[in-house]
């Protein structure tokens, strides 16, 4: 069921409008002051009615506790409504909508007298939260356990919360959100993993939240698997900027049982200018395990675009002294590169490079799927093609490599230069373009027609 709520009072029934008189003459004695010593004296045969013309103005009084904008709500159970108490309560999947703000929940109240609206999450029989509230004020998103929100003046005090700012997950034991923009939040963990409860993080008592911005702690530590690692740092910074920006990137958390427990993707985004750009990360296990990967990309509209990868790896399996102790060093390039055409007309260079160890794929313990890919294949590319010329120029490299069989093979340099079939004779033998046939059968055939005009005379003479 859907009902409207305009801005003028929910319960009211009537509402007053009183009235004002007032003359035109003393209204312009209010506006304009000695004006009326000036103005010639009315005519006798106009009455004071007609000579004194009255307009009516009146002022709307409008409740203090209105909202600005209209509220849109529904529920899928029930809507009751208190009038004396100035009260709605909605059961069963209810939704509010004010301005850029939403609210959804299982159970809501909205008082109009306070305008703050509450809300409650749904609960199982063992107590456990089973249908979260879910809020969006225009800036941030919200997944709490209950809360009372005041939608004029985007206050509010949220328990058990967990909001998202870019890649980044809050979770708050309690949150009060003092304005638009700004949040104060208590027993905080902040983490990249989106599961309600996350397998890793940073825990941090006190928190001031700055949406889209950043966050800022007190004392922190890391957490893994709910366990607290002995490790505290004096306070917390976490840029929680949107788009394309320098920053630190956000680790996840892996364990496996040949390299032990690490972290996978931590590193550096350094965003150079609008062409260039670098990442820089890499993976570090308890075992000895690292990777280091450096990824440049850069582009330039209408030209050229492409990306690289360099990576390098010292992997370390099992721990000393065990019979399956592995050690190794190994690296790999990869370069992707293509050209705009329209650019150069007619001018093409492209390249696509896959190189590597024949055990780097094999040591990848975070993908699946790379140790089972033992062939590699890379080409480089350069085409052209005159204009208004029948030429045409091609240059490549190419190289495949078999890591179970440690077999490489490079072919460099590929050339080729064609030349197109042209008809210098082309207005004296159509018939000869129309057959296709070469230069050298065209002048052969044009000497021999020569030599047969000048002999047939001799031979034939008597």
């Amino acid at each position: 069921m859907k009902r409207k709520i305009s801005r003028s009072n929910l319960f009211s029934t009537t509402d007053t409008v009183p009235l004002t008189k007032d003359t035109l003459l003393s209204k312009l004695k209010d506006t304009l002051p000695g004006l009326t010593d000036t103005l010639p004296l009315p005519d006798s045969t106009l009455t004071d009615s007609a000579s004194r013309q009255t307009v009516d103005t009146f002022s709307l009084k409008i409740s203090k506790d209105s909202l600005d904008s209209r509220v849109e709500y529904e529920a899928r159970d029930s809507a009751i409504g208190f009038v004396q108490e100035k009260v709605i309560q909605l059961y069963g999947k209810a939704k509010t909508q004010y301005q850029t703000s939403s609210l959804q929940a299982p159970y809501m109240k909205l008082n109009q007298a306070t305008g703050v609206v509450s809300a409650r999450a749904g609960r199982d029989s063992t107590g456990a939260v089973t249908d979260y509230i879910d809020m969006n004020d225009g800036q941030s998103q919200y997944k709490s356990d209950s809360l009372d929100y005041n939608f004029q003046t985007q206050r509010g005090l949220i328990r058990g919360t967990i909001s998202q700012q870019g890649e980044m997950f809050v979770h708050s034991h309690i949150a009060k959100k003092v304005n638009e923009n700004t949040v104060y939040a208590t027993g905080n963990f902040f983490t990249t993993c989106n599961l309600d409860h996350p397998h890793f993080g940073f825990r941090a008592n006190k928190a001031k939240i700055v949406n889209k911005k950043l966050a800022v702690t007190g004392a922190v530590r890391p957490e893994f698997d709910s366990v607290p690692v002995p490790i505290y740092l004096p306070f917390g910074f976490y840029p929680l900027y949107q788009g394309r920006h320098s920053g630190v990137m956000a680790p996840s958390f892996e364990t496996n049982d040949q390299e032990g427990v690490g972290l996978s993707g931590l590193g550096y985004y350094l965003g150079i200018s609008d062409y260039w750009d670098v990442q820089f990360f890499g993976d570090i296990y308890s075992f000895g395990t690292w990777r280091a990967n450096a990824n440049p990309t850069y582009r330039k509209l209408y030209k050229y675009q492409g990306n690289m990868n360099i990576g390098i790896q010292s992997t370390k399996r099992n721990t000393r002294g065990d019979p399956d102790y592995y050690k190794s060093m190994t690296y790999s390039l990869n370069w992707s590169h293509s050209s705009d055409s329209r650019s150069r007309p007619g001018v093409n260079f492209g390249a696509n490079v896959n190189f590597s160890s024949t055990g780097y794929n094999r040591n990848l313990s975070n993908v699946p799927m790379a140790p089972y890919n033992n062939v590699f294949g890379s080409s480089i590319t350069y085409s052209k093609q005159w204009q208004d010329k029948p030429f045409n120029l091609s240059l490549s490299m190419n190289h495949s490599q078999n890591n179970a069989s440690r077999l490489m093979t490079v072919n460099f340099p590929t050339a080729n230069f064609a030349v197109t079939t042209i008809y210098p004779l082309q207005k004296r033998k159509a018939w000869v373009k129309r057959s296709g046939m070469s230069n050298w059968v065209l002048a052969i055939m044009v000497a021999l027609e020569t030599i047969s005009t000048f002999m047939t005379p001799v031979l034939f003479k008597k």
